[in-house]
């Protein structure tokens, strides 16, 4: 499950964009 590495700091990325 490599691709939900980036996935995963993508979601948090976005997370923090939408606060």
């Amino acid at each position: 499950m490599v691709h939900a590495s980036w996935w995963y700091y993508f979601s948090k990325f976005t997370e923090f964009f939408d606060t």
